[in-house]
Parts: structure tokens; sequence; C-alpha cells
């Protein structure tokens, strides 16, 4: 799955193959919020496209992930996801986006 942090598009994979879906401009994480399957290994993609952010780097708190995101980089964190619902953010943690697990 794919995270952009200004303009792009998010990709997520699945048993059935790979699906793409067009995202909008803003100034945070695109999308904001993202569908994980409990106990399903998960490699999510964050690419950053705009300096005009703090997001220039990703934390996930709950699973002790923090990545610099290089301006036009691609950064994969993979991680085992457990059911709840967790928050990503800059890490200001000012800019924020939630994953859902189920």
């Amino acid at each position: 799955m794919f995270v952009r942090c200004g303009v792009g598009w998010v990709e997520t994979y699945s048993r059935k193959g790979a699906r793409r879906y067009p995202s909008r401009p803003s100034k945070g994480f695109e999308p904001s919020g993202l569908k994980l399957k409990a106990c399903v290994p998960a490699k999510v993609t964050f690419v950053r496209k705009t300096d005009e952010t703090c997001a220039k780097e990703v934390v996930i708190k709950e699973y002790k992930i923090e990545r610099k995101l290089p301006l036009n980089k691609p950064v994969t964190v993979e991680f085992t996801p457990r059911k709840g619902e967790f928050t990503f953010a800059c890490g200001m943690d000012m800019i924020k986006g939630k994953m859902i697990v189920e």
C-alpha cells in the first residue's frame, strides 16, 4: 500500500492482485486512512512529494516505527498489524493518518 505526502496515487495489494486509486492534492498524508487485515504482514510505502509540510518522517508509535521520508523516494515499512485503530503521523505529531485493522 502506498501513502503519499502530497499528490499521487495509492496502490493496495491483496490476494486478488493490485488495485490503484487516484488521490487528490493536499498538504498531508494521502490517503489519511488505511484499512489493513489483522495478523497479515503489511508493507506500506510512503512517498513524500512536497517540501511544504513537516511530514519529513513517519512515526507509528504503537509499532515503534520511525522513518525519515526523503523527497520523492519511496520508504517502505513492514509490520504485522494487530486488531484496532492506530495513528501514523509526522515527527512533530501535527500531520496524522489512521490505520484501521480488522
